[in-house]
């Protein structure tokens, strides 16, 4: 953290919604709440929360925010350093907190905030990275007490929430692993998750097509477990990221993942698709034909296969005792093939302000027209993979004489699938190296909508 010299002054968390400052903390003198009104006076220009520049410049400061449920946290600084550091940094608060509250939302913030400071105050020394590990910070700072933990401190006579010393977390030689770790039951568990970014024209071309992949693990073994894991095909992985406990220089060499797991859930890693060439388990084809002041909209959703270099593969949900036992790779099926059902699918229209009525009737699912905001919402649940394609259909009016809008009428869709991914990426193999307990290890594939979008 050499590069972090005299980083972070100041630390806001705000309410996404109205600007309200929720938490303050200082590290490095006093910072005005006036840079917080500079902020949110830039926060109201844009057109949505999310399009916010992550840094942006002022007379004085840089400030860097991040939005996670809700809520901005926003870091004040007075001198040039990586960017990309700070930005990685505030994102590691939120993590941390969402582990601790659950949402990092207003409410929970209020409700905690003796926690939230505490774990604030552990994490950076006068504006510096000092702590970033939740296995060390649990130890050090507890999360919030239940009912039972406050019966038991009535008798105890313990009430902070601050350890009294160093934990062995804290002087660990691993730092992202607690010391003397041990479980009468061993297992370990990876998600593959990934989002699908895609932007369709009206003619029905692809403008945008991106993939983000995240590889979430959950780890209860025992001792100081040496792992290494092999892909079914790491060649499809571009830009990786990955936690502090990966060896670079072993992927970098064979696309081999060799790690000292933390111990509990954390995110293992990131990554793009290499191609961009990749297609949804769903497609939508809208249309729309005016005739004086009405027009006739139709869209239709179906189904179909998630071809991956001229094959289909799956990601099943495998899981062994022992050591160096396959855990899936490519398989025959998809949407469509395989009787796997896309879930959670819905269908958000945005129509212009010139619409004033919209008169929409689907095939499956219900719709609800908010009139307020012009905003259609298409609910389907879950559709069998192999079913005939589902239409909303109807029509939709302006004012009498007028001609019809010139602004796009933008649909967004999401959906959730498991059991593939659009990479087809998987877990072939995992080995414990150095030690010959009996564990219980399994992988899953989880494909969903990031933002997919819909022009008509």
């Amino acid at each position: 953290w050499r590069a972090f010299a005299a980083m972070i002054q100041s630390l806001f968390m705000l309410n996404a919604a109205t600007g309200d400052v929720i938490i303050e903390k200082h590290y490095r003198g006093q910072t005005t709440r006036a840079l917080v009104e500079v902020f949110w006076e830039i926060v109201s220009k844009a057109a949505k929360a999310e399009d916010v520049a992550p840094v942006i410049p002022t007379s004085k400061y840089y400030l860097f925010n991040v939005l996670r449920g809700g809520v901005f946290m926003l870091a004040a600084v007075c001198k040039e350093v990586p960017a990309l550091l700070v930005t990685e940094f505030v994102h590691r608060i939120a993590d941390v907190l969402e582990l601790y509250l659950g949402d990092v939302t207003e409410r929970s913030l209020t409700a905690h905030f003796t926690t939230v400071y505490q774990v604030l105050e552990e994490m950076m020394d006068s504006g510096i990275p000092l702590m970033s590990e939740p296995n060390a910070l649990v130890d050090i700072v507890r999360p919030p007490r239940g009912i039972g933990q406050f019966v038991a401190e009535m008798f105890t006579g313990r009430k902070s929430s601050v350890a009294e010393s160093l934990t062995a977390s804290a002087t660990s030689v691993i730092p992202w692993r607690r010391a003397d770790v041990a479980y009468a039951t061993n297992e370990i568990f990876f998600d593959i998750t990934e989002d699908i970014d895609c932007i369709i024209e009206p003619n029905g071309t692809v403008a945008a097509n991106a993939v983000k992949g995240t590889v979430w693990c959950s780890c209860q073994l025992s001792g100081v477990p040496d792992l290494t894991l092999w892909f079914n095909n790491p060649s499809v992985i571009a830009d990786p990221g990955f936690h502090p406990c990966v060896r670079l220089a072993r992927f970098e060499k064979d696309k081999i993942i060799s790690f000292v797991p933390p111990d509990g859930p954390f995110k293992l890693m990131t990554y793009t698709a290499a191609s961009r060439s990749h297609v949804s388990p769903i497609y939508v084809r809208p249309t729309v034909h005016w005739h004086a002041s009405a027009a006739r909209v139709s869209i239709v959703l179906a189904t179909k296969p998630i071809a991956v270099g001229g094959a289909l593969l799956r990601s099943t949900i495998t899981s062994s005792s022992g050591v160096g036992v396959s855990m899936g790779g490519p398989g025959t099926g998809a949407a469509g093939e395989d009787g796997a059902a896309v879930e959670g699918v819905s269908l958000i229209v945005q129509f212009p302000p010139a619409i004033i009525s919209a008169d929409l009737t689907p095939t499956k699912g219900h719709v609800a027209y908010d009139t307020t905001t012009n905003r259609l919402a298409w609910t389907l649940g879950a559709i069998p993979a192999s079913s005939a394609p589902f239409e909303l259909a109807g029509s939709i009016h302006i004012a009498p004489g007028s001609r019809p809008p010139l602004e796009p009428i933008d649909a967004t869709l999401h959906f959730s699938m498991t059991g593939t991914t659009a990479t087809g990426l998987a877990v072939r193999e995992l080995r414990l190296l150095n030690d010959s307990y009996r564990y219980t290890k399994a992988s899953r594939a989880i494909l969903r909508t990031g933002r997919f979008q819909i022009r008509m």
